[in-house]
C-alpha cells in the first residue's frame, strides 16, 4: 500500500473519529438538556407571553401610499343678503368725509364714508352722480364702474351711526398718458349727488385727485362680517392606535389607527382629511399621507373605523423604547402616540450552533489538523 494512501485513509479514520465522537457528545448534551427537571418545590409562575411582533388587521380599512391632499375646512354658508328697503338717504341725513385709500396696478381708490346722522333708517344704493371740479379747469364727471368694485360688494339698510362707502378711483395709465407718471393738475373739489335728493361737496387738501385719466365709481356698499366659520366635524373623532409590542430596526411597522366618533350623529369623511406619523429616531421619520376614505364614508355614531397603517422605521434606530405619533392634519384635529421596543435582527454566525450557541469544528478543518496537506 503506498504511503499517500495510507496518509488517505488515516484522515478519513479521524475525520469518522471526529464525527462519532461530536455526535455522541451532542446525543449526550441533548438528552441532559432534555431531561425533565426535579425538584422538591413546587413552581407557581406561569410562562411569559411571547412578545407581539404584528397586530390584527381583521376588519381594518387598507393603508394606501397616496400623498396627503390640500388642506380643506368645511365651507362656511352664503350669509343672506342684507335688507335694502330701508327710504332713501338724502344729504341732510349723513355726514361725508373722506376715509382710508387703497392701491393696486397702477390704480388708486379714496373711499368716501357716510354716516347716518338722522333719527332713522335709510339706504344708499347704486351709484351717485360725482362731478370733479378745480377753478380754471373743465369739470370731470365720473364714470360708473370701478377695478376696484368687487362682486361681494352690497349694500344695505344704514341705521343711525352706521356707515356706507363710496369709492373713487383715479389711474396712472391710460390712452391720455400712456406713459404713467403724475404732474398733471390736482382737482381738490368733489361734488356728490346722492339719489335721495341734495349734494354734498367735499374738499381733498392738499393732494386733490388726478384725473387725467378719469375719475372712476364703485357703486354705494356696506362692509359685512364675514360669515361664520362652520366648526369642524372632525375635531370630534378620537383616535387611539394599535402597534405590535416590538419591531426590527429597518422593518416596516404595520400597526392600526382607530378612528372613534363618540357623537350620536355621523361624521362625514367627505372632506377626506390627510395624516401626519412620525417618530424620533437619529433618522427622523415624519410623512404625511391621504387616509383611505374611499370605503368609509362617513363613521357612524359611537362607531370605531379601523385603518391599516404603515410606518419605515430607519435601519439605525437603537434598540429600545421607540414612540411614534399619529395625527390628522388640521388645526385641532385628534392624534395618539403609542411606544414600543425596537429590537437589532440577529446576525448568524456560521460557526455557531443555532440551537445551544456552541462553537461547531466543520468537517474539512478537522481533516486539516489531521492531514496538513
Amino acid at each position: 500500500m503506498s504511503m499517500r494512501r495510507q496518509a488517505v485513509l488515516a484522515c478519513v479514520g479521524v475525520a469518522v473519529v471526529t464525527c462519532v465522537a461530536s455526535c455522541a457528545s451532542r446525543v449526550a448534551s441533548r438528552a441532559v438538556d432534555d431531561a425533565p427537571v426535579t425538584s422538591d418545590a413546587t413552581s407557581t409562575a406561569s410562562p411569559l407571553p411571547p412578545a407581539a411582533t404584528s397586530v390584527s388587521l381583521s376588519g381594518t380599512i387598507p393603508w394606501i401610499d397616496t400623498a396627503v391632499p390640500p388642506f380643506q375646512t368645511p365651507t362656511p354658508s352664503p350669509a343672506p343678503l342684507p335688507a335694502i328697503d330701508a327710504r332713501p338717504c338724502r344729504a341732510d341725513d349723513v355726514a361725508a368725509n373722506f376715509g382710508a385709500g387703497d392701491g393696486a396696478g397702477g390704480h388708486l381708490i379714496t373711499y368716501v364714508q357716510f354716516r347716518n346722522v338722522s333719527q332713522t333708517t335709510c339706504v344708499l344704493k347704486g351709484y351717485p352722480d360725482v362731478t370733479a371740479s378745480e377753478a380754471g379747469l373743465p369739470d370731470v364727471a365720473a364714470t360708473k364702474g370701478s377695478f376696484f368694485q368687487g362682486s361681494d360688494d352690497v349694500t344695505a339698510n344704514m341705521r343711525p351711526g352706521q356707515q356706507t362707502l363710496l369709492g373713487l378711483e383715479t389711474d396712472t395709465y391710460c390712452g391720455a398718458r400712456p406713459g404713467g407718471g403724475g404732474g398733471s393738475p390736482a382737482y381738490h373739489h368733489v361734488t356728490i349727488s346722492l339719489p335721495g335728493g341734495g349734494t354734498i361737496t367735499l374738499d381733498r387738501q392738499p393732494e386733490g385727485f388726478d384725473v387725467t385719466c378719469g375719475l372712476h365709481l364703485t357703486r354705494f356698499s356696506v362692509p359685512q362680517p364675514e360669515p361664520p366659520q362652520p366648526p369642524d366635524p372632525l375635531t370630534e373623532l378620537t383616535v387611539s392606535i394599535e402597534t405590535p409590542t416590538i419591531v426590527d430596526a429597518g422593518d416596516t411597522l404595520i400597526y392600526v389607527a382607530d378612528l372613534g366618533n363618540p357623537t350620536a350623529k355621523p361624521i362625514s369623511l367627505t372632506l377626506c382629511p390627510g395624516y401626519i406619523e412620525s417618530a424620533r429616531s437619529p433618522t427622523a421619520v415624519k410623512d404625511l399621507y391621504a387616509l383611505n376614505c374611499v370605503p368609509a364614508a362617513a363613521i357612524a355614531a359611537h362607531d370605531t373605523v379601523r385603518f391599516e397603517m404603515r410606518m419605515q422605521i430607519p435601519a439605525d434606530t437603537p434598540a429600545g423604547t421607540l414612540t411614534i405619533f399619529w395625527n390628522l392634519i388640521g388645526p385641532s384635529r385628534p392624534g395618539a402616540s403609542a411606544a414600543l421596543t425596537v429590537t437589532l435582527p440577529p446576525t448568524p454566525s456560521p460557526l455557531l450552533n443555532a440551537r445551544r450557541g456552541r462553537p461547531v469544528m466543520p468537517l474539512s478543518r478537522a481533516c486539516r489538523w489531521a492531514c496538513p496537506w
